[in-house]
């Protein structure tokens, strides 16, 4: 193999390992479009001057009567905002503009915002604003090379000052529309999104939410392809992105609901890395009666994609065992829908169960995709036998078919058994099948149930085995007339059945139900135990207590003596306020300890404590000033 044939080779591998990257399973479907369109046409009517921007420049279809209306009440709501200057400017600017209003807007205010642009902005907020209202009012004279040149230089000064997710947001939107002049900016966009979050692996986002994130993405977006620089994302940070927006779609606010749309639309710009969806149509579950395998396949607002996929290729793994029920198979395009891919599996008979979805669709994969298929159970013949307790030989045996019963009410005593066995088949594939819930129930005339689960044996035939007086306490001792039921179920059937079965006549022994009834005297409460403490220990005679108290003491009493003995130093005592007060409040310590001990708990030892310890740090600080200030003074005249 030639070196340049391994390379394309490997480059082939690599594109197609990064295009199958970029799948995601969801996008807005028409209901998330139709309620966002909602929040708009209920912006139009708000009294907000933001709200009604946003509302109006995602609104297609505005009758004339209601543009009128808020044209004639935008002075009002301009002049009523409490936004910022520069902030009402570009709302007011923005909707007058778009809605084609016939009421001017204010001279004043037009000739603001042209010398707005030669003065010193305080942050790339304002000159957003700023740049963008004016703008709305006469684009020519940002296409000044010497207007662009000014702003550039005021941009990239202002980042200096602040480089915030926020501003540097701010500064990629105006940056797109200075050109080259604003290159530099493009510097900062791979620092901006390495400061992104990730949350479980699945999201990427930015400290502050959808509008930080969406001001950061599609300021970075812009500006780069603008420049006709590198796309500033890779295929998955793009994908993780697009899946934030996505998650966001509960939004209840035209700003946040403008954000979300203009960032889908941004990313879906670029074909290299925006992500596709590739997912099952439906909810998954394929009915026996009409099994077709659907799957949807859109961009990111559930739009049909402009370069469709040349195949689109099925492959079905059974979860249970592993192995491919169809591998590879072309699945066609959906005459009602454009979006959706299917194939018919009927020909198929697939059994019953979970399967693993994974799509080819040309350069783009979705793999991991769950599917059920859904089943009909059939019940051939239930074999019933009866027997003594302690031998494996029917004395009474019967077959029932799927729609009989019991050939008349069975009478058993404790010393017999019942048995029941019967088998399961799916009824597409003809072969024996396991569900979830095989129960046999047993009820009487009061309303009691008894239920017992049936089990499978090494032939996966289900069998159950009624020990009449071992199971006795399961019917609380309680002969009679019990009806007999069959309960199948599964949560991947369409036909789970109760069947009954008939009834049988249980007879359990005096010596049986007596034993019941003790049982369940047993059973009922007993008297309330009330908990004892554990006595204390004998405390010591009083004398012994004293005595070892007054052993205590003894090293004050000795500390007394000694300084009789030798003297006290009173020399640098000074009888001055501070002195006194920490002296007084060191003693006040220590006689709020012996409180302690006696009578005082932790939280009121606490509480006095931190006001001596004040008072006693305070003085003992002037204290100790006062004694350093005599040393020195001592020591100069020494010297």
């Amino acid at each position: 193999m030639k070196p340049s044939i391994l390379v394309i080779g490997l480059l082939s591998v690599l594109v197609t390992y990064i295009s199958a990257t970029r799948t995601i399973d969801n996008f807005l479907s028409k209901s998330d479009l139709q309620r966002v369109q909602q929040i708009f046409n209920d912006g139009i009517k708000s009294s907000d001057l933001q709200t009604i921007y946003y509302s109006v420049i995602n609104s297609k279809k505005i009758p004339s009567e209601t543009k009128d209306s808020l044209c004639k009440k935008l002075p009002g709501l301009y002049k009523d905002s409490k936004l910022n200057d520069f902030e009402k400017n570009y709302y007011y600017v923005g909707s007058s503009t778009t809605l084609l209003c016939s009421e001017k807007i204010p001279s004043e205010l037009v000739s603001q915002l042209k010398t707005a642009l030669d003065k010193d902005f305080s942050s790339t907020q304002e000159l957003f604003y700023t740049f963008y209202a004016q703008k709305y009012l006469d684009s020519s004279v940002l296409k000044e090379d010497a207007m662009k040149e000014k702003l550039s230089k005021k941009l990239l000064a202002l980042l200096k000052k602040d480089d915030s997710l926020t501003s540097l947001g701010y500064g990629f939107y105006v940056a797109s529309d200075l050109g080259s002049s604003a290159s530099s900016v493009i510097d900062r966009v791979e620092d901006a999104i390495a400061q992104a979050d990730e949350v479980d692996g699945k999201l990427l986002q930015f400290e502050g939410g959808l509008s930080v994130t969406s001001l950061v993405i599609n300021g970075a977006l812009k500006v780069t392809s603008n420049n006709n620089k590198a796309v500033p994302l890779t295929a998955e940070q793009t994908k993780k992105f697009a899946s934030y927006f996505l998650s966001r779609r509960s939004v209840t606010q035209a700003k946040g609901a403008s954000l979300l749309l203009e960032s889908l639309r941004t990313i879906m710009a670029d074909k290299k890395i925006t992500p596709i969806s590739i997912r099952i149509a439906d909810n998954g579950q394929l009915p026996p009666e009409d099994p077709v395998m659907k799957i949807k396949i859109c961009d990111l607002l559930g739009e049909a994609l402009k370069e469709k996929p040349a195949a689109v290729k099925l492959t079905l793994t059974s979860k249970s065992d592993n192995k491919k029920a169809i591998d590879g198979e072309n699945l066609v395009p959906s005459s009602e829908d454009s979006t959706v891919y299917k194939l018919d599996l009927k020909s198929k008979k697939l059994a019953k169960g979970a399967y693993k979805v994974d799509i080819d669709a040309g350069s783009f994969k979705q793999t991991n995709m769950v599917a059920t298929v859904l089943g009909k159970v059939r019940l051939d013949k239930i074999d019933v036998a009866i027997s003594e307790a302690d031998s494996q030989t029917p004395t009474s045996k019967v077959w029932l078919d799927k729609y009989s019963k019991f050939p008349d009410v069975f009478q058993l005593d404790n010393q017999q058994k019942l048995s029941l066995r019967f088998d399961l088949f799916d009824d597409s594939t003809n072969k024996i099948m396991s569900v979830h819930q095989a129960f046999i129930r047993f009820s009487d005339k009061s309303g009691a149930e008894i239920v017992f689960v049936a089990e499978q044996d090494v032939a996966k035939a289900y069998k159950f085995e009624l020990d009449i007086g071992a199971r006795a306490g399961d019917f609380s001792g309680k002969s009679g007339i019990y009806d007999v039921e069959l309960i199948v179920g599964d949560s991947s059937l369409v036909n789970s059945f109760t069947r009954n079965l008939g009834q049988v006549n249980l007879k359990f022994s005096l010596e049986t139900r007596k034993e019941k009834i003790d049982n369940s005297i047993a059973r009922k409460p007993r008297a309330e135990i009330h908990h004892l403490f554990r006595e204390p220990e004998k405390r010591p005679p009083r004398f012994v207590s004293d005595l070892f108290t007054g052993l205590c003491l003894v090293p004050i009493l000795l500390l007394f003596i000694l300084w009789g003995r030798i003297g006290i130093n009173t020399s640098n005592f000074s009888f001055s306020l501070s002195a006194l007060g920490f002296h007084g409040g060191l003693g006040a310590i220590f006689l709020l300890f012996v409180c302690f001990w006696l009578k005082l708990d932790m939280f009121q030892t606490i509480q006095y404590l931190l006001g001596l310890s004040v008072l006693t740090f305070l003085c003992g600080n002037r204290v100790l000033r006062y004694i350093a200030s005599k040393r020195l003074e001592k020591a100069e005249k020494n010297n």
